[in-house]
């Protein structure tokens, strides 16, 4: 493949050279991105700021495939910004041990061709050699090249000449993988990798498919000096992946209001694109987010924020609303519960109402009276265990409220008054 530096994305190429398939699952979503094996036909991760991918630290977790316990194997985290380009690897480290390892793309100008070389076999040490094949145009001077490498490791061979070379893999003197024809041309920098387990060669050309091979087109620069770059360790083989923040206050309402309540969450390495609901244990559909609402971050470590919406519909009772990070892009996925205390309407809570509208000259003295009469009959009736009279109580403040709306009682005082008057109405089952 021939690929040119990112522009306003970033890129990363999903490796397998382990011995076997995997499942690659990234920031934690339940299902895999992608399937990767050990072939040469390998996909790549891009990433921009659109809303189907956003930058921040990505975490991959490789999981073998079909495997009904999603056991993670290796896992590793990288923090992609504009024009980064990388190669994530999964490869086996020991018998039962796995790594994912990752490797950052060098596009930095060369003078000739450039050569790279990652360990990402399962042999412990490797020797390799590059040189001019027989046939190569004997016009070009040799230009022969050579490492060691342990497992995971990488080296470069910089500013080698344009030619045609083979190169071969050696463990303890004795050929495990080649390639005869690798041709390296100018603005070209060819990066290999071992795959698997190779055993010495016995004659068969089969060993060069245990070697990958990429291309990456380079930008013409000053020739510097001829050399192989010492053995580096990958970019990064570790998992970490800053906790998303979430700033999500306890609710507390009654079931007849529309309540609105903001809530935030901040990616310190990322940026959280969305926010949405993801359950509400009890059920109800009255818990809300719209997407107008969202009020996403455009740098990492950012805050992006929301608003909750819990409709007068929700029934009386103790909710855990999970909130759920980027729900529908690759950014990282966590969940946060919101503690949601929906309580029923009282008599008392019908008593606060009348006495603060009759504080507000929202109604006279003589309504106020008659309405905490009534109030406070019903709730003796409540007390003594008497149901159907407290019933009858309530329907009384009903009535009383809408015979004097406009006439003694403004409209937002008798609305506010019925409404709550019918929803205790209703919770306690009065006919």
């Amino acid at each position: 493949m021939t690929n040119e530096r990112p522009i306003e994305d970033a890129r990363c190429w999903l490796l397998d050279t382990s011995d076997k398939e995997v499942a690659v699952h990234v920031n934690y979503h339940g299902s895999p991105l992608t399937t990767i094996k050990p072939e040469e036909d390998q996909p790549a991760f891009t990433i921009d700021s659109d809303a189907s991918g956003i930058y921040g630290t990505y975490t991959f977790e490789a999981v073998e495939k079909d495997d009904p316990d999603d056991t993670v194997l290796a896992s590793v985290s990288v923090l992609f910004e504009e024009n980064d380009s990388y190669a994530a690897v999964f490869r086996q480290v020991d018998d039962a041990e796995y790594e994912f390892s990752i490797y950052e793309n060098d596009f930095s100008p060369s003078g000739d061709s450039r050569f790279e070389i990652r360990h990402t076999g399962f042999a412990e040490e490797i020797d390799w050699t590059l040189e001019p094949k027989p046939e190569a145009d004997p016009r070009i001077p040799d230009d022969d090249r050579s490492g060691t490498l342990q497992r995971g490791e990488w080296q470069q061979a910089i500013d080698v000449t344009e030619n045609e070379y083979r190169l071969e893999i050696l463990v303890d003197g004795e050929v495990i993988a080649f390639r005869q024809d690798l041709e390296l041309e100018a603005n070209r920098m060819i990066v290999v990798y071992l795959v698997g387990d190779p055993k010495p060669w016995m004659g068969s050309d089969e060993k060069e498919g245990h070697i990958f091979r990429q291309e990456y087109q380079i930008q013409t620069g000053e020739r510097r000096e001829d050399e192989v770059t010492p053995p580096a360790d990958p970019y990064t083989e570790t998992d970490d992946n800053q906790t998303i923040e979430f700033d999500l206050d306890p609710v507390e309402l009654y079931h007849t209001n529309r309540t609105e309540v903001e809530i935030a969450a901040t990616d310190p390495d990322g940026i959280v694109n969305d926010l949405a609901i993801e359950s509400a244990e009890p059920y109800s559909d009255g818990f809300t987010i719209p997407d107008e609402s969202v009020d996403r971050a455009f740098a990492i470590g950012g805050e992006t924020t929301a608003t909750l919406l819990v409709q007068p519909k929700v029934p009386p009772a103790s909710y855990e609303v999970d909130i759920v990070s980027n729900p529908a892009s690759l950014g990282e996925r966590a969940v946060a519960t919101l503690p949601v205390e929906v309580e029923p309407v009282t008599v008392d809570r019908l008593q606060v109402l009348v006495d603060s509208y009759h504080a507000a000259d929202e109604m006279t003295d003589a309504i106020a009276s008659q309405l905490t009469d009534d109030l406070d009959h019903a709730g003796e009736h409540l007390q003594d265990g008497e149901t159907a009279a407290a019933c009858s109580d309530l329907k009384q403040v009903v009535d009383t409220v809408g015979e004097y709306k406009d006439e003694g009682i403004s409209e937002t005082a008798s609305l506010d008054l019925e409404t709550e008057t019918k929803a205790l109405r209703a919770y306690l089952g009065c006919g």
